[in-house]
């Protein structure tokens, strides 16, 4: 929540999504890495064990994320 942006009106929107993981395989921090290793893997994850962020590869955009609703909220406890 903290990474929406605030529109014109002083809300913030963040689409929810239902996302088809698949295989992962791990993908170093900094890494330049675009696509999968192999075909073998779906997407990524920065650790296996221990994951903090999820890597969708962009071949896998249309097929494996499916929006499924847009929450609207204003922060009345820290206006801009």
């Amino acid at each position: 929540a903290s990474a929406a942006e605030t529109d014109i009106n002083g809300d913030h929107h963040i689409i929810l999504c239902r996302v088809i993981m698949g295989n992962v395989e791990e993908v170093q921090f900094g890494s330049e890495q675009a696509c999968p290793s192999c075909d073998e893997f779906d997407n990524g994850v920065d650790d296996a064990l221990n994951t903090k962020r999820y890597i969708l590869w962009s071949t896998n955009m249309n097929s494996h994320i499916l929006p499924e609703c847009v929450l609207t909220f204003r922060d009345y406890l820290h206006p801009k």
